[in-house]
C-alpha cells in the first residue's frame, strides 16, 4: 500500500470521525429542538386554552358590562360645575371626558354630587341640557328638582365635581354584597342599613316582622316561603331577601314631599309673621289701652275727689236744708201761733165791740 494509500485511508478514517461528530450534534441537536418543539407546542396548547377561557370570560364579563351600561346608561365622571344662573335656575358644566362627550341637547340627566357620601356628596336632582359649546354644558333643573336641591347644586358650583348618570341607578343585590357591614353603615341611612346588613342571611317571617325590614324569606332556590294564599308560612326559616328600591320613584316622591313640606313651612312662616305682627299690634293695643286705664284712673280718682266733695257738699247742703226745714217748720208753727192769737184777739176785740155796740144800743133805748 502506497503512502498516498495510507493518507487517503487517514483523511477518510478523520471525515468519518468528523462526520460521526456532526451527526451525533445533529442528532442531539435534533432531539433537543424536538423537545422544546415538544414543550412549546405543550405551552401553546396551554396558552390556547387560556386565552380561550380569557376570551369566555372577557366575553362574559363584555356581557355583564353591555349589560350595565344598558341598564345604567352613559355616565360622566369628574365634570365641573362653573356658574349658577339663579334666575333661570341653569348651571354651565364642563365635561372633560369623554371627547367629544356625546351628550345631546334636550337630554335629561341625574346629578350627583361626586364627593364621599361622608362627606356630603349626594342627589342634586334632575337636570335637563339647553345648551352645548363644545364641552361646556348648560344644564336647567327641570320641575322634579326641589328649591333646597337646587341650592345644593347651585351652592357645589366651582367647588365640587359631578357625575352625570343618563339613567338613574338602580338598585342592586350584588352591589352591595361586595360591601362590608362597616362600609354599608357609613354610606346607608340608619333606618335601613339594618336590611342591607341582614340580607342573604338565615331568618324567619317572625324575626323581619320584629325587627320591621322590608323584605321576604325565600328558600334555596329563591323561592318565596308562602302559602298559596299569597301568606307567610309561620316559622318558616330561610334566606331573608331585601326587596330592591326604585330610586327614581323614591327621589321622586320625596321631591313632591319635601315641595310639600317647603310650602308648608313657607306657609307656617308666613302665619308666624303675621301673628308676630298680630302679637305686635296686640302688644301696642295693650300698652295703648294701659295708658288709656292708667288715664282713666287718673280722671277716676278725679271724680272720686269731685264726687266726695260733692258728697261733702251734698250733705252739708242736706243739713243747712234740714235745719232751713226745721226753721220753717218753727216759723209756720210761730205763724200758727201768732194767727190763733190774732184770732182770738179778733173774736175778743169783735165780742167786746159787739157788747159796747149791744150796750149802747140799750143805753140809748132807756134814754127814749
Amino acid at each position: 500500500m502506497s503512502i498516498w494509500n495510507k493518507v487517503f485511508l487517514g483523511l477518510i478514517a478523520i471525515a468519518g470521525l468528523v462526520f460521526f461528530y456532526t451527526a451525533a450534534r445533529t442528532l442531539k441537536t435534533h432531539q433537543h429542538w424536538r423537545e422544546k418543539a415538544i414543550r412549546f407546542q405543550q405551552r401553546i396548547a396551554e396558552t390556547d386554552k387560556r386565552l380561550n377561557e380569557l376570551i369566555a370570560a372577557n366575553r362574559a364579563r363584555y356581557n355583564e358590562i353591555v349589560k350595565l351600561v344598558n341598564d345604567r346608561g352613559r355616565v360622566w365622571y369628574d365634570c365641573k360645575p362653573e356658574r349658577a344662573n339663579e334666575q333661570d335656575r341653569e348651571i354651565a358644566v364642563t365635561v372633560e371626558a369623554p371627547d367629544p362627550h356625546g351628550i345631546t341637547n334636550a337630554l335629561v340627566l341625574h346629578v350627583f354630587d361626586a364627593s364621599p357620601v361622608s362627606e356630603g356628596g349626594r342627589y342634586l336632582g334632575q337636570f335637563q341640557v339647553r345648551q352645548i359649546n363644545g364641552p361646556t354644558v348648560v344644564l336647567r333643573a327641570t320641575r322634579l328638582a326641589t328649591a333646597n336641591s337646587w341650592q345644593r347644586a347651585a351652592a357645589g358650583a366651582g367647588r365640587t365635581l359631578w357625575v352625570l348618570y343618563e339613567k338613574m341607578p338602580f338598585d342592586s343585590h350584588d352591589f352591595f354584597a361586595q360591601l362590608t357591614d362597616e362600609e354599608k353603615k357609613a354610606i346607608l341611612p340608619a333606618e335601613t342599613v339594618a336590611e342591607y346588613i341582614k340580607h342573604g342571611q338565615e331568618a324567619t317571617w317572625e324575626q323581619i316582622q320584629a325587627e320591621k325590614l322590608n323584605g321576604m324569606i325565600v328558600d334555596d332556590a329563591g323561592v318565596p316561603l308562602m302559602t298559596d294564599k299569597g301568606q307567610p308560612i309561620a316559622g318558616a326559616k330561610g334566606i331573608f331577601w331585601r326587596n330592591l328600591r326604585d330610586y327614581q320613584d323614591l327621589f321622586y316622591q320625596f321631591e313632591l314631599q319635601q315641595t310639600v313640606l317647603a310650602d308648608r313651612l313657607a306657609s307656617l312662616t308666613s302665619d308666624t309673621q303675621m301673628a308676630a305682627f298680630a302679637a305686635a299690634d296686640a302688644k301696642q293695643e295693650v300698652a295703648f289701652y294701659q295708658q288709656t286705664i292708667t288715664a282713666l284712673k287718673g280722671d277716676l280718682a278725679k271724680v272720686d275727689a269731685e264726687r266726695s266733695a260733692l258728697a261733702t257738699h251734698l250733705k252739708a247742703l242736706s243739713d243747712l236744708a234740714g235745719q232751713l226745714r226745721t226753721g220753717v217748720d218753727q216759723l209756720i208753727l210761730a205763724n200758727k201761733q201768732m194767727a190763733a192769737a190774732i184770732a182770738r184777739i179778733q173774736h175778743e176785740a169783735a165780742r167786746i165791740i159787739e157788747e159796747q155796740t149791744r150796750a149802747m144800743a140799750l143805753s140809748g133805748g132807756a134814754a127814749n
